[in-house]
Formats: structure tokens, sequence, C-alpha cells
């Protein structure tokens, strides 16, 4: 019985050896913050904040050709002037919704929400050779996202994105985007 233990034990260490060869477990902490997003961001139900408000306005969008202009949706400002802010990532949201339902707009949220970690994490692995101060920032940022599905989720995206490119520049080692 213990030799046949000692043989999968050993075929597995092969298998590791063979697909993983490079694959150390400082290595693996990176992952952490990956998986902590994935598992959050795949499997949280949507908020009942104002999500419905942002998937309605944004079939209005749609539907309309045109961005309203007027508060359509509240009974004591009804008719007065009201700045649609969020208008382009409303009509994305509805647009994945009417591809896919709920189940497609929660997972393009968990993509978005790994999407605006990459950036961080190529910034956190240039600035540190050190890799626990650079996990424990990846992990504070993970945990600190908003995770219900707001347009804000592509305003963080594009905010990691951009403080990428600035910091790229501003360290010589970018090219210049312009």
């Amino acid at each position: 019985m213990q030799s046949t233990a000692n043989g999968s034990n050993k075929s597995k260490m092969a298998f590791l050896e063979k697909y993983c060869p490079s694959l150390r477990l400082n290595q693996l902490w990176w992952a952490l913050p990956f998986l902590f997003i994935a598992i959050k961001g795949f499997r949280a139900p949507l908020a009942l904040l104002d999500f419905h408000w942002h998937l309605k306005m944004g079939e209005i969008i749609v539907e309309t050709h045109s961005i309203p202009r007027v508060d359509i949706f509240s009974f004591t400002a009804a008719g007065r002037p009201f700045v649609v802010q969020n208008w382009l990532a409303e009509v994305v949201l509805y647009l994945i919704y009417k591809a896919g339902g709920y189940a497609l707009v929660v997972f393009a949220n968990g993509v978005l929400l790994l999407l605006t970690l990459l950036p961080l994490y190529f910034l956190c692995r240039k600035s540190t050779l050190r890799i626990w101060p650079s996990v424990f920032s990846l992990l504070l940022v993970a945990l600190c996202i908003p995770w219900n599905l707001r347009p804000q989720v592509f305003s963080t995206l594009f905010f990691a994105v951009f403080y990428w490119i600035l910091w790229s520049h501003c360290s010589g080692k970018g090219r210049a985007v312009y």
C-alpha cells in the first residue's frame, strides 16, 4: 500500500516537473489576488444598488439613438435637466445584457475586475524585487475594488491602465503614446 502511494506521488511530481518546470512557491503568491478577484467577481450576485437603473438607461439610449437630457425616472425631478454621465458604460452594459442576460453581465464584471488588476500587477512587479510588499499591495487593491457592476468598474480599469502608462513614461521605460 505504501509503495502505491509513493508511486502516485512520484508520478505527480514528474508531471509537475514536466509541465511546470520553473514554477516556484513565490510565483504562486502572485496568483492570490487574481484568485480572490476571480472568486468574488464571477460568483458575486448583482447588487440591488442602481444597476437596473443603468441597464434601463442603456436600453433607452440604444432604442431612441439619443441621450436623454431631462430626468425621466424621478418622480420629484421629472422633466428637469439631467446629465447622463455614464451613457457609454450604460450602453455597453445593456448590449452585454441583451446578448447573454445576467450570466454574461456577471461574467463581464469578473473579466473587467481581472483586467483591472493586470496593469497594477505589472507596476508591482517592476517597482520592487521583493515579493511580499508587492503581493500585499495587489491584494489590498483586490480587496478595495468595488464588486458590484456599475459604470465605475470601467473607470477603475481605465484609471489602472492610465496609471501604468504614466508610470512607464515617467520611469523612461515606455514609449510615448501620442
